[in-house]
C-alpha cells in the first residue's frame, strides 16, 4: 500500500506499507515474488514489436523518460520519482539503465529478461525473428487489420489451432478487424464472413485459432464522454473570458460522426456555467471546400488559373523529385558495396 509523507521541512515522500501484518501472509507473499524472481521458463519466449510506428514511439519514451529537471541531476522530470525506491534501486541512473532495457530503440532492439526476450522486427524480418522463440508474442500494427504489419501474421496465425489473435481497440464493422470481433461472439461456423488481407481471403468460418476481443478494455482512445467533456472543459473552469469554441469532427465513420455532433449539442444545450460557449459544430466532407475562420463559414473551392495551376504542378514535380533523391540516397546507404579489392577482379583473357 502507497501512501504520502510530508516531512517538517514541507518535503513530501512516498511510504510503502504491507495491507496486512499478519507475517504468515507477507512470507507467503515474500515466497511468491523470489518464485518470480527465478522463474524457469520451459520454452523460449519473444515478445515481439513489430510496428514502426511503434517502435518510433517507444524510442521518444526511452530518451523523455531519462531527461532531468533543469538544474536537478537527481530528478526526473517526467518519470515517477518513486521508481527507484520500488525497484529497490540506488540511482537514478540505475533507473536509467532499467528504462534502456525495457523502451528499446533501432540501435539496441533486443533485451534479455529472466523470463523472456523483448525484441523490435521489421515486418520483413518477423519470419527469422519467429524461429528464435518457442512461444512468440507478438504486437503488431493493425490499421484495423486492413493494412499494416499485422496482415502477414494474421495470414499465418489464423488457420492454426494453436495460435490466439487479441484484438484491442476500435475497428469499424466493415473492417477485418470489425468481422473478427463479429466472430470472436458468434458461435463458430453460424456466420461467415470473407477478410481480405492483402489478397488473400480467409472466411471466418474456417478461422481454427482462437480470437479474443479486449477492445472493451484497451482502447487507448477516448470515448464519446471523453471528448464531449474535452470539448466543455478547460483548466480552472474561467470560460468567461474565452471565446466560443468552434468543433471540427473529421475523423470516422459519417453514423459515428453524427453520433458525437449529437451529444455535444445536447451539452451545449445544457448551458451550464461552468461550460465552455460553443459556436458550432462542423462535419467536413470530401466535396472541394474549405472553412474561413475569419468569416465563420464554409468557402468553395475557386478554379485555379492557368498560371496557378502550372505552379501547383511544378511544385509536386519538385517534391516528387526530391522524393525520388531521397529515396536513391537510402537504397544506395543500404546497399553497403563491399570495397574493391584486387580480389574483386579477374583478368581478363
Amino acid at each position: 500500500m502507497r501512501s504520502e509523507k510530508t516531512d517538517e521541512k514541507g518535503k513530501t515522500s512516498t511510504i510503502y506499507q504491507p495491507f496486512t501484518e499478519d507475517e504468515a501472509t507477507l512470507q507467503q507473499a515474500l515466497d511468491l515474488v523470489k518464485q518470480m524472481r527465478v522463474f524457469n521458463p520451459k520454452m523460449r519466449i519473444q515478445v515481439i514489436l513489430d510496428s514502426p510506428s511503434g517502435q518510433k514511439m517507444t524510442a521518444v519514451y526511452r530518451r523523455e523518460l531519462k531527461r532531468r529537471m533543469p538544474g536537478s541531476p537527481d530528478v526526473p522530470m517526467y518519470r515517477n520519482g518513486a521508481l527507484r525506491e520500488l525497484f529497490d534501486l540506488e540511482s537514478e541512473d540505475q533507473v536509467d539503465a532499467l528504462t534502456d532495457q525495457i523502451f528499446l530503440n533501432e540501435r539496441q532492439n533486443r533485451s534479455e529478461f529472466t523470463s523472456y526476450t523483448l525484441r523490435f522486427c521489421k515486418p520483413e524480418e518477423s519470419e527469422d525473428v519467429f524461429k528464435d522463440g518457442e512461444l512468440n508474442i507478438v504486437l503488431s500494427s493493425s490499421g484495423m487489420c486492413d493494412v499494416g504489419p499485422i496482415v502477414p501474421h494474421l495470414v499465418r496465425e489464423l488457420p492454426r489451432s494453436d495460435s490466439t489473435i487479441v484484438l484491442t481497440g476500435y475497428a469499424a464493422p466493415e473492417t477485418v478487424g470489425g468481422k473478427l470481433r463479429v466472430a470472436s461472439r458468434t458461435v463458430k461456423n453460424s456466420v461467415s464472413e470473407s477478410l481480405n488481407l492483402g489478397g488473400t481471403e480467409i472466411t471466418t468460418s474456417n478461422i481454427k485459432a482462437k480470437v479474443e476481443d479486449l477492445g472493451g478494455y484497451y482502447s487507448g482512445h477516448a470515448d464519446c464522454d471523453g471528448l464531449v467533456e474535452f470539448v466543455f472543459r478547460r483548466e480552472g473552469n474561467e470560460t468567461s473570458s474565452k471565446p466560443a469554441c468552434r468543433v471540427f469532427i473529421n475523423h470516422g465513420d459519417d453514423k459515428m460522426r453524427q453520433a458525437l455532433a449529437q451529444s455535444i449539442q445536447q451539452r451545449s444545450d445544457r448551458g451550464a456555467s461552468t461550460d465552455c460557449a460553443l459556436a458550432g459544430i462542423e462535419l467536413p466532407t470530401s466535396a472541394s471546400a474549405w472553412f474561413d475562420l475569419d468569416r465563420d463559414q464554409w468557402m468553395p473551392d475557386e478554379p485555379l488559373s492557368a498560371q496557378d495551376d502550372m505552379h501547383s504542378m511544378l511544385l509536386k514535380l519538385v517534391l516528387e523529385q526530391r522524393r525520388t533523391n531521397d529515396l536513391l540516397t537510402e537504397l544506395l546507404r543500404l546497399q553497403k558495396l563491399p570495397k574493391a579489392t584486387p580480389n574483386n577482379f579477374t583478368k581478363p583473357k
